[in-house]
């Protein structure tokens, strides 16, 4: 949930500076509807000041322009943003300079940025200067690193653009199936049970007011199903299910919220939990990970994502940005997150068809569980199906997340 303030007067009395060091700085706190509304008026602000954004961010040494951009693509201003630079040339400078600190840098973020640009961009020239630039880079470049950036970013030019390819010569030439983005559209069962048939998962709750009714929530899905036995721990639930047919079971750890180890570190159920774990021969090792709790918590819970994971599930808004440190923890984790307000009312049904599924020793196909979470009845009085909850939208399937897509073609190629 987003905090309830009045927006407006956040940035209604400050000026186009002012307003730009919050969305760079801030960047981690926005959601969708917060971040359109202060990008309107940002831009009545640079109107105010007889300025378009290329000169104010040349006034501003293009401080944080990656951010600033990123933030464009992502909330669907992108082009918004190049049409208020009334001079062509200096758009092409302003795409010059961002391309130079990807090759400067090597950094796979804003190599992102640049590939969901090069997919939204409604100008033609634009779009016809990337991709020639995108070609020159790839075919000059003698770093490996380089070249495997902009490999990946032309694949997804003929992937998004193809039509709009002018380029035919290098098309027909380019090798696309080594730079094709994976298809991750599903997880074997196999690969979520260990060797004695144990699907561990952890989930993490915080102490405030969220956190507890999301802990009754969930617990109330379970308490119902007569598959499942609940067994308190003090610090921590188990809950444990077992399929009679195939003997595999599922053991689901969760802290109790005021056992955080964050607002009183003597009440530590993650200690605990770790401890009841390595009990076990062989130790239990988390399979799936779940954060449930506000944004401003997740790095608490991707602190402890393990290296084995296989999903990483986020039921917090906005968790959609966090993939980078998710990957880098868990680099084989496909990850259900959000691009806006997460909700119990979504998460603990979705989540509770997924361990169905694995209970009954299904693979995870994500367009399946999908179809499934969208028909599943709803428990908001508002909606009789998760689908007709306009929330729902915002999840995103992780077949269909592209920046988690770029990132694993990217290390592979790395790898060699």
């Amino acid at each position: 949930m987003e905090a309830s303030f009045n927006r407006n007067e956040i940035v209604q009395n400050l000026g186009a500076e002012k307003i730009y060091e919050i969305i760079i700085y801030g960047r981690e706190e926005f959601q969708a509807s917060l971040y359109n509304e202060i990008i309107k008026v940002f831009f009545q602000r640079l109107s105010e000041e007889n300025m378009d954004f290329f000169q104010f961010a040349k006034s501003n040494n293009f401080e944080k322009i990656e951010i600033f951009l990123e933030a464009a693509t992502t909330y669907n201003q992108v082009n918004q943003l190049f049409d208020n630079i009334k001079n062509p040339a200096q758009k092409i400078q302003l795409l010059n300079l961002f391309i130079s600190n990807i090759i400067k840098q090597k950094n796979i973020e804003n190599a992102i940025t640049l590939a969901e640009i090069t997919t939204n961009i409604k100008d033609n020239t634009l779009l016809n200067f990337l991709e020639n630039k995108i070609i020159e880079i790839f075919n000059e470049t003698q770093d490996l690193t380089v070249k495997n950036i902009f490999g990946l970013l032309f694949s997804n030019l003929i992937d998004q653009r193809s039509q709009n390819l002018t380029n035919k010569q290098f098309f027909n030439t380019f090798d696309k199936e080594k730079y094709e983005l994976p298809v991750i559209d599903r997880v074997p069962s196999s690969e979520i049970f260990d060797s004695e048939g144990r699907n561990t998962q952890q989930y993490f709750f915080y102490n405030d007011a969220d956190g507890r009714t999301s802990f009754e929530n969930f617990l109330k899905k379970y308490q119902i199903d007569s598959r499942w036995e609940i067994y308190d721990r003090n610090s921590f639930v188990i809950i444990h299910a077992k399929n009679p047919e195939t003997s595999k079971q599922i053991l689901i750890y969760a802290n109790k919220p005021e056992f955080d180890g964050i607002t009183d570190k003597n009440k530590n159920a993650i200690k605990d939990i770790k401890a009841d774990m390595e009990i076990f021969d062989p130790p239990l090792t988390p399979a799936i990970t779940v954060h449930r709790g506000h944004f401003f918590h997740a790095w608490k819970t991707i602190q402890y994502l393990s290296l084995t994971a296989k999903i990483v599930l986020f039921g917090s808004c906005e968790s959609y940005f966090n993939f980078a440190n998710v990957l880098f923890k868990s680099p084989d984790a496909d990850i259900i997150s959000t691009t806006g307000e997460g909700t119990r009312f979504i998460n603990d049904p979705f989540f509770k068809i997924i361990n169905d599924e694995i209970l009954a020793g299904k693979d995870i196909v994500w367009k399946d569980v999908w179809e499934k979470a969208a028909a599943a009845e709803s428990s908001h009085k508002r909606y009789e199906q998760l689908k007709d909850d306009p929330r729902f939208q915002y999840y995103v399937r992780p077949d269909e997340n592209f920046r988690v897509r770029f990132v694993k073609k990217f290390k592979e190629l790395e790898q060699g």
